[in-house]
């Protein structure tokens, strides 16, 4: 038995996690502007700089992550350790449109996919 434990500890430490793969920076063409993921900043055409909040920038981070496909609304609520709920999902997605969006009425990079949450489209 102490042999099959010896045995089971040394394959354990011969098999490293693979190397995680470096992150791309995240700049994305906006219409008056370019978001600068990584620093949380929007620069505008006219050369304004507007800093994401930090609960926007982990929702927008959250959203990067599974870029074009829903994410669940529970996933952006809570994100922060914050409050939690559907709606506050709601008004953390409605304050990052507002941010980044020409239309926060009729959004076109972060779309509200029915049933399922949110998704960040990039195409």
């Amino acid at each position: 038995m102490l042999a099959r434990l010896r045995a089971q500890i040394r394959r354990a430490q011969q098999v490293a996690p693979p190397p995680a793969p470096a992150a791309p920076t995240a700049q994305i063409r906006l219409h008056d502007g370019v978001l600068d993921a990584d620093a949380g900043r929007v620069t505008r055409d006219d050369g304004k700089v507007e800093e994401l909040s930090g609960a926007e920038r982990e929702t927008l981070a959250i959203l990067l992550r599974h870029a074009g496909e829903p994410v669940a609304r529970h996933l952006l609520a809570g994100a922060d350790g914050g409050v939690s709920g559907d709606r506050a999902a709601d008004l953390r997605v409605m304050r990052l449109r507002r941010r980044l969006e020409r239309d926060s009425g009729q959004p076109q990079l972060i779309r509200t996919v029915r049933g399922r949450g949110y998704a960040l489209v990039l195409a």
